[in-house]
């Protein structure tokens, strides 16, 4: 699948040199803007992630964790956001969560806690084994059963 993205032609080449915070936010603008069912969203971020952060960025600054969540009857895709805030690399205490839900179609920021809690009360899990989210310690019982 190839996407024809406005926010390159709209900044450029050069968005890759932007900063972080900078980046996030064009990246949270254009996904708030779009009209994306579940699985073409994971998609689109797949594909945008690389065409926009740098590889170094997604390294050390932005992990992106696609999990599943349970909501009343339904259980549907969410994609979590980790973002280190800190100039100096890997400082988990500094990391940021971001959640976008794939049914209600928003961002929100989250606290540890709280992202804590909805995996504790199988509100959240991982679809694809045990996962790592930064700064978040989950235990084996966060799986998909």
């Amino acid at each position: 699948i190839k996407f024809e993205n406005e926010m390159f032609k709209k900044y450029g080449d050069d968005v890759k040199n932007k900063p972080l915070a900078d980046k996030l936010k064009l990246l949270f603008d254009d996904i708030s803007d779009k009209n994306f069912n579940a699985s073409d969203f994971i998609s689109y971020i797949t594909s945008i992630k690389h065409e926009l952060f740098t590889e170094d960025e997604l390294y050390w600054n932005l992990k992106i964790n696609y999990l599943g969540r349970n909501k009343e009857d339904n259980q549907y895709p969410v994609v979590l956001f980790s973002v280190n805030t800190n100039d100096i690399q890997n400082v988990e205490q500094d990391t940021v969560q971001y959640l976008y839900d794939t049914f209600d179609k928003k961002i929100t920021k989250m606290q540890k806690e709280e992202i804590e809690k909805m995996f504790n009360e199988g509100k959240l899990f991982f679809i694809d084994g045990q996962l790592k989210i930064p700064n978040i310690p989950l235990s084996q019982n966060h799986k998909q059963k």
